[in-house]
């Protein structure tokens, strides 16, 4: 990835050195996947103490550029906050932005959305019909789908975030999750194929049983250990506020398939 996106797009993660655990964006797919390099030279100042003559790179950090990389991905590589460089009339059945850095594929945006952020006309949201490719930096005149219009007129002061149909370029969940949780699949999906997923109802879903085995009537949430599976939902934990996904049917063994009641869909 060229030096100058590279920067653009480090520069909207929010954190600074020394705690900045990505050091260059090697492959990008806006709020679908991404992977990253952080250099580290033996000077760093944790190999000290972790450990004496075995430098180890501590777990928690190495889980922390994870997240980081994760937020690379999720920023939506400058489909966020974006300008309206020319006011927008009521009525009106396009919009215009100024792309990010990151060019836009055709209708990588079809059927998904533009959510009017701040200013003039926030608070309002648009489905977007298909479109043709928008290069970096360029305009994207954003076509409404159907018979929508804009119902708000819009100032250059307005900007706003474009978003992905959430069903487009599904995966397996990563660990941590890099996007939406929005399904089960019920069958093997190829790649950049279509498949059915499932929402609501009872379904087969991989158990990740490691800390504490969910028993019958449990809610469940996505594994931060294992791709693809679930694991208890534990209130008390502080850190462990993601979504439900269902509840337990059946009382599971780790790294099996077990009986889960899906909820996905009533959220």
């Amino acid at each position: 990835m060229e030096a100058e996106t590279n920067r653009e797009i480090l520069a909207a993660l929010p954190h600074r050195p020394p705690f900045r655990f990505v050091d260059e964006v090697v492959e990008l797919d806006p709020g679908r996947r991404g992977s990253g390099i952080w250099r580290i030279d033996g000077s760093e100042s944790f190999f000290a103490g972790h450990f004496p003559g075995r430098p180890i790179v501590p777990g928690v950090l190495v889980a922390e550029a994870l997240a980081q990389m994760s937020g690379v991905v999720a920023l939506g590589a400058n489909f966020d906050l974006l300008v309206v460089p020319a006011a927008v009339a009521s009525g009106s059945a396009t919009i215009g932005v100024t792309n990010g850095a990151t060019e836009i594929a055709i209708n990588d945006f079809d059927e998904g959305y533009i959510h009017i952020d701040d200013d003039a006309g926030q608070g309002v949201m648009y489905a977007i019909t298909s479109h043709p490719l928008v290069a970096g930096a360029g305009l994207f005149t954003v076509p409404l789908a159907g018979d929508e219009v804009v119902q708000v007129a819009m100032t250059t002061a307005t900007t706003v975030t474009l978003l992905q149909n959430p069903y487009k370029g599904a995966l397996v969940t990563a660990t941590p999750a890099t996007g939406l949780i929005i399904g089960c699949g019920i069958s093997v999906i190829a790649v950049s194929g279509f498949g059915w997923i499932q929402t609501y109802g009872p379904a087969s879903v991989l158990l990740d049983g490691t800390s504490t085995l969910p028993v019958l009537g449990n809610h469940v949430r996505a594994s931060e250990t294992d791709p693809g599976a679930v694991t208890k939902l534990d209130y008390d934990e502080s850190a462990r506020d993601e979504a439900i996904v269902g509840y337990v049917m059946e009382v599971g063994v780790d790294l099996e398939n077990t009986a889960i009641f899906l909820t996905i869909a009533a959220q």
